[in-house]
Parts: structure tokens; sequence; C-alpha cells
């Protein structure tokens, strides 16, 4: 996930590939802190996602409420 993906929503779903976190910032809980901002922002709008990124699964495994919000004709992985 990147900032500004949530605007690249079609047809109310969202398809994830990767989520990026620069170097010098790993291992501080920035991409679990972006990720649940995403995902409660999708929640939000009422949208999905349809996920291929392999740390969002792990979160959504880690939180198992936001299961909800995958896309069940696109779930991605």
């Amino acid at each position: 996930m990147r900032p500004g993906d949530a605007a690249r929503l079609r047809d109310g779903r969202l398809a994830t590939r990767d989520t990026t976190i620069r170097e010098e910032y790993r291992g501080r809980g920035w991409s679990k802190l972006l990720i649940r901002f995403a995902l409660d922002d999708l929640a939000a709008r009422g949208a999905t996602i349809t996920n291929y990124c392999p740390v969002v699964d792990r979160f959504i495994e880690e939180n198992p409420g936001y299961a909800q919000l995958i896309d069940l004709d696109h779930p991605g992985n």
C-alpha cells in the first residue's frame, strides 16, 4: 500500500500489490499503522480489498475483524 492508494478505488474495490516502508523506517511498526489506516478508510467508504501483499495477509490474519473487507469475488492471494 502506498499513500494515495485508497483514492485509486475501482468499482468500490482496492487492489493491493505490496506495502512499502523505506529501509530507515522499518522495524518501527509503520507498516501495521499504514495498513490499519488504509483498511479503516476502506471500511468507512464501504469498499473492499483484493489483496496480493503478504504483509497485508499477515495483518488480516492477526486482526480477523478486517477479513470482512476482502472482496469475495476477487480475493487476491
